[in-house]
């Protein structure tokens, strides 16, 4: 039986690596909250990436603090809402992104 992948390519690590992506690109859907950011995240990977929060509520500070989000105060809750600046920081990641993924398909495909 073939071993575990190692580094960047297990399973957690690798997912991990795009979680402010994740965020940005689900903030730019609309404003929303920690708690329902972890439980889209799981339903749209049906079940296999359940972020905690020990991993979501310290990227989404560090992406106030970087000025790409915001976050406002409703009732009892933050609601975190994408900026001008956090659009744009999204769609040059979301470039590279496709660009490094046409690059591996590229190399899968030899």
């Amino acid at each position: 039986m073939p071993k575990e992948p190692q580094g960047a390519f297990q399973k957690y690590g690798f997912k991990a690596g795009f979680l402010k992506l994740t965020l940005l690109k689900l903030l730019s859907k609309s404003p929303v909250h920690g708690y329902a950011l972890m439980k889209e995240i799981e339903r749209i990977t049906d079940e296999e990436w359940k972020p905690s929060p020990g991993s979501i509520y310290p990227a989404l500070q560090e992406l106030v603090q970087d000025g790409l989000i915001t976050c406002v105060m409703q009732g009892r809750r933050k609601v975190y809402e994408i900026t001008p600046q956090g659009r744009d920081v999204l769609e040059v990641a979301l470039r590279h992104a496709e660009d490094a993924i046409k690059r591996l398909n590229r190399l899968l495909s030899l």
